[in-house]
Order: C-alpha cells, then structure tokens, then sequence
C-alpha cells in the first residue's frame, strides 16, 4: 500500500499494521514540503529490521508492550496524508521531504512526500481541459521548485521565483525553451491555483527565445533517409509523416479506421491542442499502406508498440530515426519532425498556397506557418540579387608592348 507522508511534529500513533504514525489530517494538507527542517536519520541502522515511527513523549515497555523495538531504527513523527493504491512489497524509495541518504524499506510500503496544493492545481488543470501531458509536466517544474527551497509554493514568492530562474540559467544550464516551460508552470500555479494578484509579466518574467530556423532536408536526401530505415514499421511511420505532414505523436496514434480510402483523406484526431483535421491521403502512400497491412496485420493500433493493446512509443521510433542517419550518411541532422517541416518547404515550392499548408499542418496562427517562406528556395530564397543586375566589369589592362 502506498502512504503519502509529509513531515509534522504531531503525536504518533500505533496503526494496524505495527507502524508508529500520526493521526490522518485529511486530504486538505498541503503536500509541498512543509518546512526547512529535514529528519536526521538514526547513525546506526538495521537494514532489514522495520520501521517505527517514534512518539516525543517517552514511553516505558510496560505501556507499549514491546521492549524489543528499542533497538529499531527510529524516524521522527509523520502526519499520514493518504493511503492511495496498494503496491508491492519491499519496495524502496526515498522520502522526498528527508535527506537523499536516508532510504526507508517498509513490507508493502512506499513512503512518498508531495503537497495539497497540488491536488487543486490538478484540479485547475482539469477544469481547463488542460492535456494529461501539460498537467505531468506543470506538477513537475512546481514540484521541482518547491524542493529546491524545501518550502510550498504558497510560503514563496517573487524573491524566490527570481533565485529559482538564475538558478535554471547559470546552474542547471537550461535552455530558453524549457525555461519557458517552468515559468509557465509557476505562472498557471500562483495566478490560478494560489490567485496571486501579481503582475506576471513583472513578477514572473519569461525570456526571449531564439528565432531558429529548421534545417530542411531535399527531396533526395529525404529519399536516401526512408531507404536507410531498417524496420518496416519504423520505414512506415517516418513514411507517413513525410506524406502527410504528421507530428510523430500523432502518426504513432493512427488507427486503422483513420485512413479512409473512399474520400483518399487520413482523419488526425485529437491532435495538439485536442484539435482534429484531415490530411490527404495519396495514393502513393496508400499503396505502401496496403503492403505493409498485409504483413503486419494490425488491429486496435496501425503501429502497434511490443505490447499490441498500445500504440509504438514516439522514443522508438526517434531511435530508429539516429540509426537511420548514421547508416544514411547524410550530413543533415533529421529527426521526424524535420520530415515535417520538408512536407510543408516542398509543399510550397511546389506551388501550394500557405493557407491550404496551415490547414494540413493544424497551425492555430498563419505566423507559424509562414516561417517555411523563409525556407522555401522558390520564395525569398529565388529572389534575384541586385549583385546579377550589374554590368559585367571587365578590368583593363594596360598595354605594355608599344605600337
């Protein structure tokens, strides 16, 4: 059974289970780390033998019972938050809140420290229909910042935030999209959750990015990449999100029943931002389609991953993607995201028009979309220099032999 605990000084009490532990306080507990004061583990302690929650008030054997626990290891007092799902037994892990050396084994549980903040913020989340991704990632970056100054979320503010980005910047060395991606979190928690009445692009300033641009592989050096693919499965996958311009999310999640051969389009459903659309389908592609059903024979999922009930996993198949660009030789670095942005480059050199590329890509804004202008060789990049204008300037020579 998996107990979350958080630090307290609260009288402990016997459980049936033989453990030591303070009285349940509720689910209204906060779950951030509560103070700055860390447990101090017991010198010496016994590996195997088991955990006691030890009480402040002494207590004779004659009124536990059980002399023998003297010799136990001992850990101060824990306010026992919630018991959540069983688990399975021996486990180890550390106790969030404690120091890193200190490890408690417990038979059939697992001690874990979080905060009741969190539980709102979740909730938040959810209300705004939030993606299960952005939710893991926002309880992340406000779990992580919590544990860097040992306190919860609502006892830190501006001073805190500040230390906590310089620390990111000069410490952790973190680039400006994942820094983006913690004070968005920080932002959602205090403005949201927490109802701070802060300015946040004052009190929780984020920085500019850099503008990149993708590097775009060529239509051979695209044919050259699919044909180093090893797997068949793997050769499909990158297929489809060169044919149709598919994030690798959303190609790994097609279905069978989204490749409608009657209307030769291919139904993307809740794609980024839960937004669904059609691309086309080309008959080239459903050719190669076709094949490699009838080898592989999926059922629930088109890419099926090692188990046949879930789909392939974005990582695998980004792994296949490396091997592929070593055994290619290609000096270009393409990952499946670059076939992407080669769909929507070659789409408009060949004449298509940026709104029908916007459309098939699921940009929410045409600013996004008209990066690839930048890119396309039969845009900005075709227009004449002056420099080719200019009269060819023939140097003279003098003419050193006399008449």
């Amino acid at each position: 059974m998996i107990f979350i605990l958080a630090p307290s000084d609260t009288p402990a009490a016997e459980n049936n289970l033989g453990i030591r532990q303070a009285k349940p306080t509720g689910l209204d507990q906060p779950r951030w780390p509560q103070n700055n004061t860390a447990t101090k583990p017991d010198p010496n302690p016994q590996p195997n033998a088991p955990i006691r929650f030890s009480n402040t008030n002494k207590s004779t054997p004659a009124q536990t019972g059980e002399s023998t626990r003297r010799a136990q290891p001992v850990v101060k007092p824990i306010t026992l938050i919630a018991a959540i799902v069983a688990g399975a037994a021996g486990v180890r892990v550390k106790l969030a809140p404690l120091p890193p050396t200190q490890c408690l084994q417990l038979k059939g549980v697992v001690l874990v420290a979080f905060g009741g903040d969190r539980r709102r913020m979740i909730e938040d989340m959810r209300i705004r229909n939030l993606s299960p991704q952005t939710q893991r990632v926002y309880v992340e970056q406000v779990s992580r910042f919590a544990r860097h100054f040992r306190q919860p979320p609502e006892r830190l503010g501006p001073h805190e935030i500040r230390a906590w980005q310089i620390h990111l910047i000069e410490e952790s060395r973190l680039a400006a999209s994942s820094i983006s991606v913690a004070v968005a979190a920080l932002r959602f928690v205090y403005t949201v959750t927490l109802k701070r009445p802060w300015i946040v692009e004052d009190d929780i300033p984020t920085g500019r990015q850099p503008k990149k641009l993708p590097v775009v592989p060529s239509p051979e050096e695209v044919a050259r990449f699919l044909d180093a693919v090893k797997g068949p499965k793997h050769r499909m996958i990158l297929t489809v999100c060169y044919a149709t311009g598919l994030r690798i999310s959303e190609a790994v999640s097609l279905r069978p029943t989204a490749i409608d051969s009657q209307r030769m389009v291919i139904r993307v459903e809740a794609g980024k931002g839960r937004k669904d659309r059609y691309v086309m389908l080309s008959p080239t592609l459903l050719k190669l389609l076709r094949t490699y059903w009838k080898e592989a024979h999926p059922k629930e999922w088109l890419f099926p991953g090692d188990r046949p009930e879930r789909p392939i996993t974005a990582c695998a198949v980004e792994i296949a993607c490396r091997q592929a660009l070593e055994q290619s030789g290609l000096g270009k670095a393409i990952t499946p995201h670059s076939l992407r942005h080669a769909f929507a480059v070659h789409l408009l050199e060949s004449g298509a028009d940026l709104r029908t590329i916007q459309l098939l890509l699921g940009h929410r804004s045409l600013n996004t979309t008209s990066r690839y202008l930048r890119i396309a060789t039969s845009k900005v990049c075709a227009t004449a220099s002056p420099l080719d204008s200019l009269q060819a300037i023939t140097p003279v020579v003098p003419d050193l032999v006399p008449a």
